[in-house]
């Protein structure tokens, strides 16, 4: 969970797993206003720096012997072909919540990796 300014105070922000996708909320309360926002997939990009300053970046390294099953995970989440050697070699990092999400989707093409956290 982190906290980020809002209106009159701060908010919470917290993202979660839910059905093999992400799932985020921000909840203020204050004397004026009680607001909740929710979402499906990707963090907006403030709240997701937010989660990744103060909750840490986590990773994904691949192994090597499943690279074509890789591969077609990442180029189902849009990753252009230009990219995919540098990513195979170095990893992905994200939030927690969604390097759970790409463990999952690997998970199911067979490919069985470990979510770190690396800064």
């Amino acid at each position: 969970m982190a906290v980020v300014a809002y209106h009159c105070g701060t908010a919470t922000v917290s993202e979660s797993v839910v059905d093999g996708g992400l799932v985020w909320d921000l909840f203020h309360d204050c004397a004026e206003v009680t607001a909740q926002e929710c979402g499906r997939g990707e963090l907006p990009p403030s709240l997701r720096a937010a989660m990744l300053q103060q909750c840490g970046t986590f990773g994904v390294r691949f192994p090597a012997a499943d690279r074509l099953a890789v591969m077609r995970v990442l180029r189902g989440r849009g990753l252009a072909l230009g990219g995919l050697h540098d990513v195979l070699a170095n990893g992905v990092t994200g939030t927690a919540a969604e390097m759970e999400v790409l463990r999952g989707q690997l998970a199911a093409a067979g490919v069985e990796v470990v979510v770190v956290a690396v800064g």
